[in-house]
C-alpha cells in the first residue's frame, strides 16, 4: 500500500473541513431542539380542548352560503324590518355559541354572504338556518357545506365584541368649523379633507 504524501496545507484543509461539518451538524441539531421546544411550549392543551381542536388544531364546522331568495318584493319598511330581525337572529346564534362567523359579500350578486356554524352536521345547521327570519320570508336561501377549519375561530366573537365602539362614541358627531363640505359630518376626530382644520365636536 502506498503512503499518501499529501502536502501539509492540504491535510490541514481536510481536517478543518471535517471539523466545520461536525460543527454545522451540531448547530442544526441545537436549532432543531430549540424550534421543537418553542412549538411544545406554545401548545395550549387547555384551549385546544375548550375549542374542540384535533391534533392539528382543526375542527369540523358547517358553512352556509347565503343566496338571494325567491321572494324579494318588499317595501322599504318591510325590508328594513326584515334586515333588523335577520341581524338580531345572527346576534342570538353567536351569543349561544352556534355561529362563529358571519358577514356579507361586497357587491350586489346573488351570493349575499356566509355563516360558519359551530356544529358537525348538516341537519343541525338546517335547524339553525330555519330560525333566520330572512330565510322564513324567502328573502334569502342557503346552501350548506361541511367544512374543516381552524379551531381558533371559536373565540372570534369574543374578540369581535371587544373591538366594537360603544354607542355613545358612535353617537359623537364632528364637523368642519368652516363648513367646507356644507352639512357633512363625521363620527370620529380628524381633519377636514378640504381645509385641514381639526373637526369640531357638535353638541
Amino acid at each position: 500500500m502506498k503512503n499518501l504524501n499529501l502536502p501539509h496545507y492540504l491535510l490541514v484543509s481536510i481536517v478543518l473541513t471535517i471539523f466545520s461539518c461536525k460543527q454545522s451538524e451540531k448547530q442544526v441539531t441545537v436549532e432543531h431542539k430549540i424550534a421543537t421546544l418553542s412549538i411544545s411550549e406554545a401548545y395550549d392543551s387547555i384551549a385546544a380542548k375548550k375549542f374542540g381542536a384535533d391534533d392539528y388544531g382543526m375542527k369540523k364546522y358547517v358553512m352556509a352560503f347565503l343566496k338571494r331568495g325567491p321572494n324579494r318584493e318588499w317595501s322599504k319598511k318591510e325590508t328594513d324590518s326584515l334586515q333588523m330581525a335577520h341581524l338580531e337572529n345572527i346576534g342570538k346564534m353567536a351569543k349561544a355559541g352556534d355561529l362563529v362567523l358571519a358577514g356579507p359579500f361586497f357587491g350586489n350578486d346573488d351570493l349575499r354572504g356566509i355563516y360558519i356554524f359551530n356544529v358537525t352536521s348538516i341537519e343541525e345547521a338546517e335547524r339553525l338556518t330555519n330560525t333566520d327570519p330572512a330565510i322564513q320570508a324567502g328573502s334569502l336561501a342557503m346552501e350548506l357545506k361541511e367544512w374543516y377549519g381552524s379551531a381558533a375561530l371559536i373565540p372570534v366573537n369574543d374578540i369581535h365584541n371587544s373591538l366594537i365602539k360603544p354607542e355613545e362614541v358612535l353617537a359623537e358627531v364632528y364637523q368642519c368649523p368652516m363648513k367646507c363640505e356644507k352639512d357633512k359630518t363625521y363620527h370620529s376626530k380628524g381633519n377636514c379633507p378640504v381645509c385641514k382644520m381639526d373637526l369640531k365636536k357638535q353638541s
